[in-house]
């Protein structure tokens, strides 16, 4: 009996990491991350209709900010574009 425990215990375990194996080689890409090729959605920003002109400013400062080329590691041409950002007064367009 005991022999039968130690050899049930091992043919799972071999079953099991045959498993892991299998999963950990598939690509990650197609299992967690969307469609690399679909355009991300659109980020709206809700604001009071008299913070919008602020709303937009700072957007303005954010995504132009200037960049320290010493603190810049590596660029790749090859980044997918990135969802586009608007700002929006509360209850209307």
């Amino acid at each position: 009996m005991h022999r039968a425990a130690t050899l049930l215990a091992l043919m799972i375990a071999t079953t099991a990491s045959a498993a892991w194996a299998a999963y950990s080689s598939l690509p990650m890409d197609d299992l967690t991350r969307p469609d690399p090729g679909a355009r991300p959605a659109d980020i709206v920003i809700r604001v009071p209709p008299e913070d919008v002109a602020r709303c937009r400013a700072t957007l303005v400062q954010v995504m132009s900010m200037p960049v320290d080329p010493e603190h810049v590691t590596a660029i790749s041409a090859h980044m997918p574009q990135g969802p586009a950002v608007r700002c929006e007064a509360e209850g209307g367009k």
